[in-house]
């Protein structure tokens, strides 16, 4: 995970060990692609991450780490420190620190060096050369222990290590983050591993590689498996109590709560169910948690077991969904997962009663299974009793299942963050293959101006070409892209209208903005539908240089757009081109607008680039919609 300011050092400092006076493995080295143990045999360690001390040192002292090891069963701890808050490179800073921190702590045979956090370069052979220089420094004071070197593009490009760094018990730290990384991560782990490469997962999470977003329990467990079977360590991000998903612990929590099972998260209580589910080889006297081993339970944590149909688990969401919305979010939870549909009186008693100990107070309605086989208006229970309830709402889902609809949440009619656009100051939109944009327009005129293939967009990071979002142009909407995940469709207005787009929900198809002229022709407003507020207003800028520019064929418009809200600056979009480059939008962000304002900066910046950029595209969509109104 990519940790604003520490992820820009050069020396993200970490040290890594397992604790107690008597480690249980002895001297731990490196085997061929194995940890291992002062006998070679194969070792495996499981533990947690204590968020940095720049930022929270009030995690950092004793409490918690017998708290981590005697409640968490963990058996290694990383220990993150930062040359500076700001971040920069500090090679020589670093030295002096692994130099003196090896001679300090050389002798003891459970310290581990993590040397270089999540280096953003993805040169190898650069890494490489840097990584030397600290691991000569430290093995002039400890030559047995073992060294874990950064790998390309934030520990996550593990398919760049072309060839070994020839140092002893060395291993390569890999970084996923499981609702963001796949099988295919998984398999080129295990092929970095048949190619001679021992990796040590430093850092992992349960979310997403922003460190937010919904538990992954499928993804989480397809990676401890992965690991488990070929014995590589690894350690959970974080204990900390920050805001993210991520976190161990809920906010505002202290060293004194790492202990207090209702202090944990949803992601704490899943890492510390596996770990309470291993031998980490740790012995604690006192008393410590222990939960319900995973293997009397069929059921995984949060998920709660049925008592009238052991089969069933049963997982509880303080949201109000639709129910098509409602029935794909749950397929996302678990393997064959699907919403609620109860066969008996008996489990519709059971049900109420879960629902009042897991569930807000205004959530208490429920998909049920009743069926009407004679399609009479009479609803029985699947088994065939009859239901003695009769006041059922009008509203009907299927003749197999009725459903009482809750008010829509307001969550359906606003915009879901889009954490991956926060870490990013410039990008780049850009359409995909110019070619095929010139086949759609052709397409369209051979069809007879019946048949219109969507254009794709790319929108990047100007640095690193990084693909951030997609976007996608239909004749009747656009729509913009994370990944599979629609964050917006997009209606745009013809030349006429006052509005020159309306954004939409992209699972209610609730209009949530507008972009509207205003009586002055160089500025727009972005005005909140659902609420009637004015994100901001956008104004209109030009020059004359660029006017020249463009009367030369240099540049093909002349203005650039400002956003603000009152008087506060957020963003700005302005055209990218000339005879070297393809036409394209830049997109700027300020450090004052929030996830939402970006994406709404994002959004006018693709309309504005079909629009103005690309008006033949524009006329082409403006035509098929007629035709099709007429139709």
């Amino acid at each position: 995970m990519m940790i604003s300011a520490l992820s820009l050092l050069l020396y993200y400092l970490m040290i890594n060990f397992s604790h107690g006076l008597n480690p249980p493995y002895g001297q731990l080295k490196v085997v061929g692609t194995q940890l291992t143990d002062s006998m070679g045999n194969a070792v495996q360690l499981r533990g947690m991450h204590i968020f940095t001390a720049n930022w929270m040192p009030e995690f950092w002292n004793a409490e918690t780490v017998n708290a981590i090891k005697c409640y968490w069963n963990s058996n290694v701890i990383r220990a993150a420190l930062g040359v500076t808050e700001a971040g920069d490179q500090h090679l020589s800073v670093a030295l002096l620190f692994f130099a003196n921190i090896s001679k300090i702590y050389g002798s003891h045979p459970n310290i581990l060096y993590e040397i270089w956090n999540e280096p953003a370069q993805t040169n190898w052979t650069y890494i490489k050369e840097i990584s030397v220089q600290v691991i000569d420094v430290i093995r002039e004071n400890d030559p047995n222990n073992v060294i874990i070197a950064g790998t390309p593009y934030y520990d996550s490009k593990l398919e760049l290590l072309t060839t070994p760094i020839n140092r002893s018990h060395l291993m390569y730290a890999s970084h996923f983050y499981a609702e963001s990384a796949g099988q295919d991560r998984i398999n080129v782990s295990i092929e970095t591993i048949h190619r001679g490469f021992p990796i040590f997962v430093t850092e992992y999470g349960t979310v997403d590689k922003w460190g937010n977003g919904s538990v992954d329990y499928a993804s989480s467990n397809r990676w401890w498996q992965f690991m488990d079977a070929y014995n590589v360590s690894y350690v959970n991000f974080c204990i900390g109590d920050k805001t993210e998903t991520a976190d161990a612990l809920i906010h505002g929590t202290n060293a004194s709560d790492v202990s207090n099972y209702y202090k944990w998260t949803e992601s704490g209580r899943l890492v510390n169910t596996k770990y309470q589910s291993t031998n980490q080889g740790v012995s604690c006297t006192g008393e410590h948690y222990t939960p319900t081993p995973a293997s009397t339970s069929p059921c995984p944590y949060p998920w709660v077991q049925s008592t009238v149909n052991p089969k069933k688990c049963y997982r509880f969401i303080n949201e109000g969904q639709f129910q098509v919305f409602a029935s794909y979010n749950c397929n996302q939870l678990w393997v064959n997962s699907t919403l609620v549909s109860l066969g008996s009186a008996f489990e519709n008693s059971e049900l109420s009663s879960l629902a009042s100990k897991y569930t807000q107070p205004c959530f208490n309605n429920y998909h049920i299974g009743l069926i009407d086989l004679n399609a009479n208006g009479v609803w029985t229970w699947r088994d065939g009793n009859p239901s003695s309830f009769r006041n059922w709402d009008s509203a009907q889902l299927s003749r197999t299942a009725r459903r009482v609809s809750n008010v829509i949440a307001p969550q359906l009619t606003k915009i879901e963050p889009v954490y991956c656009l926060q870490n990013h100051k410039l990008l780049r939109i850009q359409i995909v293959d110019i070619t095929k944009f010139q086949h759609a327009m052709e397409s369209y005129v051979v069809h007879n101006a019946v048949n219109f293939e969507p254009v794709d967009f790319d929108i990047v990071d100007w640095s690193t070409n990084e693909v951030l979002l997609k976007a996608q142009l239909f004749a009747e909407e656009l729509v913009i892209l994370e990944g599979q995940r629609r964050l917006m469709s997009v209606i745009l207005a013809d030349q006429e209208s006052p509005f020159i787009a309306k954004i939409r929900h992209p699972v209610t198809g609730i209009k949530i903005f507008e972009i509207a002229d205003s009586d002055d022709s160089d500025r727009w407003h972005i005005v909140g539908c659902v609420e009637e507020t004015n994100k901001c207003q956008i104004s209109t800028r030009s020059s004359i240089w660029r006017r020249l520019l463009m009367s030369c064929g240099f540049i093909y418009l002349p203005q650039w757009w400002t956003f603000r809200q009152n008087s506060k600056f957020l963003g700005q979009v302005y055209p990218n081109n000339n005879m070297c480059s393809e036409n394209s939008m830049a997109v700027e962000f300020s450090e004052n607008s929030d996830t939402e304002m970006r994406l709404l900066i994002v959004c006018f910046g693709l309309v504005q680039m079909i629009r103005k950029g690309y008006p033949q595209i524009f006329h082409i969509i403006q035509e098929y919609q007629q035709r099709r109104a007429h139709s």
